[in-house]
Order: structure tokens, then sequence, then C-alpha cells
């Protein structure tokens, strides 16, 4: 699968980048009814499988345990999420919350089972005849994920048994922890199950989380410092399916316009031409008045922020955010980002939201974005951003090297919006350390 770690924005010290990362946000499908109630484990003497409909059906069986999903088409695309949606603590491994792999997918019959396959989108061909396509996809691998066994086939809409999709490795955890010598761990089906109240249904878009355990008799010390058990490193897993979006333009990357890209080999370009591609990776901003020259758009960058980030904090955050939108007016668009304080049943890793995360690890660690993009074009569709708590602690540690030569409480070196400030907020700290912890 596709590694999403270098398409995130890594936010410096600058106010401007930390902006930045912020500002690389949106939200996915805003539409999507919610099911009439959670999904919760069942009672033992339940036997009728609790059903979630919407994109891709599921069911989950609580008598034996396993997840049924009704295959929505054949041969056909499906943009596939890997997310942690809890954190692995350690600042030197990968396992924040957030995006962690991506893929375009597709279901695939063969004989009484279905095969999900994965696509190879780095080797393709955009223009030509059928017969090019073709060609090019037959000349490089895809990827079987697992193959699931058919159960129904009841009315034309076949159900499969999911569980060996999502009961793996989806990650590939295991391989990290080796490549950073934490030991030889393993998946455990044994102590790994789903999770129920995240398994979800909507129109554009279906979720499903997991509880995943790996165990190793060694751990090591990356480990040991963060699990309370650390032969035994449990996290939950999220899985996202989303339909397709169309309609959007992919754009030529340029080296001066700075943001990240997608690369990709087109064996349909001319032979006096590289085969070598790149298009940025961009949110899709449509005018609502497309005549006028400045407009609202029809669906504007909605993001959210996480409950957990405390205020002022929070606040400064939300307006550092909307001063973007001087930067969208002059591109045409007004009320291009909305800044909106996430509810506290909002589920963060569902794909339909933009949502800013509030991480905690052992250690001072860089803030992040984590982008949900297309792989097939690069229209960016939501994204996780990361901020890391420690961040604000450093932040306010600078004053101790600076104030020895401020007067007094510094006040007037940085001036902060007193509008941030709630009452007793920050009120032991110095003027000038509050202020600089606010605007930073």
């Amino acid at each position: 699968m596709t590694k999403i770690d270098s398409h995130g924005l890594v936010l410096r010290r600058s106010r401007m980048r930390t902006l930045l990362g912020v500002a690389t946000i949106s939200l996915a499908a805003a539409a999507g009814m919610l099911l009439p109630h959670a999904l919760h484990a069942a009672p033992v003497q339940e036997t009728a499988p609790l059903s979630a409909d919407g994109y891709i059906p599921l069911s989950w069986d609580t008598a034996r345990g396993k997840l049924l999903l009704q295959v929505p088409a054949f041969d056909t695309d499906v943009l596939y999420y890997v997310s942690a949606a809890t954190g692995g603590g350690s600042v030197e491994l990968p396992f924040d919350r957030g995006i962690m792999e991506s893929a375009v997918i597709r279901f695939q019959r063969a004989g009484n089972r279905v095969l999900v396959v994965e696509t190879n989108t780095t080797y393709r061909a955009t223009g030509g005849s059928a017969a090019t396509a073709q060609g090019v996809a037959d000349s490089f691998p895809t990827s079987v994920l697992p193959s699931l066994p058919i159960q129904s086939s009841a009315g034309g809409k076949v159900t499969v048994d999911a569980t060996a999709l999502f009961m793996r490795d989806a990650a590939n955890i295991e391989g990290t922890l080796r490549r950073t010598n934490q030991g030889g761990f393993k998946l455990d089906p044994a102590r790994s199950t789903f999770y129920a109240p995240r398994i979800k249904a909507f129109p554009e878009n279906s979720e499903v989380e997991t509880i995943v355990t790996f165990a190793a008799d060694t751990p090591g010390a990356l480990v040991r410092n963060v699990a309370p058990e650390p032969r035994a490193l449990t996290l939950r897993i999220h899985h996202s399916f989303l339909k397709p979006p169309t309609g959007y333009v992919p754009r030529a990357a340029d080296p001066r316009i700075g943001v990240s890209e997608l690369r990709f080999r087109d064996y349909s370009r001319p032979f006096s031409e590289r085969t070598d591609v790149s298009w940025i990776t961009r949110w899709r901003l449509e005018k609502k008045d497309p005549a006028a020259a400045i407009s609202d758009p029809v669906k504007p960058i909605r993001v959210y922020f996480d409950p957990a980030i405390p205020t002022p904090i929070r606040t400064a955050m939300k307006q550092g955010l909307l001063w973007w939108n001087k930067s969208f007016e002059a591109a045409g668009f007004s009320n291009a980002i909305e800044a909106i304080d996430a509810p506290a049943d909002m589920d963060p890793v569902d794909i339909r939201y933009a949502y800013i995360l509030w991480i905690n690890r052992d250690e001072r660690g860089f803030s992040s974005g984590g982008t949900y993009r297309d792989p097939r074009t690069g229209e960016i569709l939501g994204a996780k951003v990361r901020m890391d708590t420690h961040r604000i602690r450093t932040i306010g540690n600078y004053w101790d090297a600076y104030q020895a030569g401020l007067p007094g409480g510094g006040a007037g070196v940085t001036v902060a919006d007193p509008g941030l400030l709630t009452e007793g907020a920050f009120a032991g700290m110095p003027a000038g350390q509050r202020d600089m912890v606010l605007l930073r």
C-alpha cells in the first residue's frame, strides 16, 4: 500500500509554517446520514447480527465474531484508507493517530470467493486506447490483500465474511517494529477483535474499527517505555472505504509551487517524452457563482478541532487557520475555510471529517499534517492533522532563555490578541510568556 507519511507537512517552529500545516486540511464528504444507533457489543444471548446500511453494507455477527460485508460492485474502484484510532505514544515510532496507509482496491469474484485486490497506481496509462491501458495493467503486479469466502448471493447481492480483511496487519506494524529493532512482534488473533461502536456506514463511506494486539517475547526499549505490558502492544486500527469522487481535473505539478505531489509513470505518453508524471495534491474548491470575481465555495473546507485542545490554545489555533481566508480571497473565494469545535461525540477518524488531533507523546515531537487523498488523481479529500502538545510546552520554555534580558514580566515584547484569553487562563504565567505561546 502507498505510504502517506511523506505527504504530511512538518510544522516547524515558525508561526507561518505552523499555520501552513493547519491550513492543509479539508472535510471529505460532509453529507451523510447517521445510523439510528451506535453499534455496541451485544449481550451473550444475542444471535442476530447488527447491521449498518450504507455505501458498503456491514453486518457484525456477534454470535460468530465475524464481520459480513456486502460487495457494492465488482471490478470497480473503491478508495481504501487505514488509520490509527489510538496512538503508540512514542515520539520515535510512527504510530500516532491518523492516516497510515491508502490504496485503490477492487472486489473480484473467483468462484465461491471474493478477492480484495489492490490496484497498481504507480504504473498506468492516462491516454491512448483501451488496449494500451490493459497492456500496462498486465505488465505490472497487483496485490491480493485477502480472499474472502462468499456467505450469500441472495437477490444478486453478494455477501462475504470480511473478517480476514480486517484481522490482519493492515498498516505493517510488524515490519515497522522490526525495522526499529523493537522485537519480532506478531499479530495475535486471540487478543484481537472488532470495536463495534465504530462499525458504521453512510451513503458515501463505510467505517470499520478493530482492536489488534501484537505480541513479542523480547520487546525493544521504545515499546517498553510506553506499553504497560511491553510484550503486548494493543492499538485500535480504523479502516475507511470511500466512494471515489468524480469530476476532478488533475493539475500538473511545478517545483516552484512548493506543495506535495502525486507521482507515477504514464506509459501512454509519446516516446519523445519521459514517462514520469507529477500532479499536485490539492483541495477541490468551486465557486457557487462562477461569474463573480469573489464567491463563496460550493463546499467550504470545514476543519474540526479536537475538544481535548485547551482554551485559549484552541481559540488561537482557530484564528490562525482563518487567516488563510485572506489568501483564498486573492484567489477569488470568500469564506473558503471554516474553523469548528468538534462535537464531543464526533468520531475523529471518520473519513468525512477534517480533524485537528491533539497528540500526546512520551517526548517532544513535531506537529504534522496527514492528508487523505485520492491515489488516482491527487485530490485531497480530508486530513487528520497532528498537533503535538509538547510543542506548546517547548514554546513556553523559550521564555526561560529570553526572560533574563527583559524588563519585568516582559509585557509588550510580544503582544497577542486580548480576545484570545478566557478568564483565569494562564493566570500564573508572565504576560510575555503567555503571549509568546498564543502567537506561536
